[in-house]
């Protein structure tokens, strides 16, 4: 019971699972093996090395591999080798596929240029209008200090603090 439990998790999680002999000889390759690498059924015909074929060691460390599929691309996997403890003779590889991750790390990359160069803009842009603002409304302020207030004083002190503040002079 539990070994059927065990076969069909390992079957069907995500990460890529490949057992094989000392030689290299693929024994067993769980469905998404199959599925990424493109072989189907028939990868328990190959070798470990076809799969790794410039790059293969037997590290328990994980590492950042090129793993080529029937048709000769490759895909980025971050795979770990173990020996298999019941049997000496044979191997475990279980990998990552890492496009989508790299994709997206790219991507988020790009969008944070993005969002730089559209925080730059929007500075200029606001600095710009700024200054195109205040220039009129500095030349209005100076001169409604010399126009006649009702009781024909000039403008009182509390109406200039308010186009000050208009301005945006404190």
């Amino acid at each position: 019971m539990k070994e059927n439990i065990f076969h069909f998790a390992l079957d069907h999680t995500a990460e890529l699972v490949l057992v094989f002999g000392i030689g290299g000889k693929i024994l067993y390759a769980n469905h998404a093996a199959k599925q990424q690498l493109e072989y189907g059924e028939e990868i328990s015909t190959r070798f470990i090395q076809e799969i790794f074929p410039n790059e293969f060691q037997i590290k328990e460390e994980p590492a950042e591999l090129m793993a080529y599929r029937k048709n000769q691309t490759c895909f980025p996997i971050k795979v770990r080798f173990l020996k298999v403890l019941d049997d000496p003779s044979q191997y475990l590889c279980m990998g990552s596929n890492l496009t989508d991750q790299q994709m997206l790390a790219k991507k988020a990359k790009q969008a944070g240029q993005e969002a730089e160069k559209a925080e730059k803009i929007k500075t200029e842009f606001v600095a710009n209008v700024t200054h195109e603002l205040r220039t009129p409304v500095n030349g209005i302020l100076g001169n409604t200090m010399n126009l006649p207030g009702k009781s024909g004083r000039k403008v009182s002190v509390a109406a200039y603090r308010i186009a000050q503040k208009v301005v945006g002079f404190n």
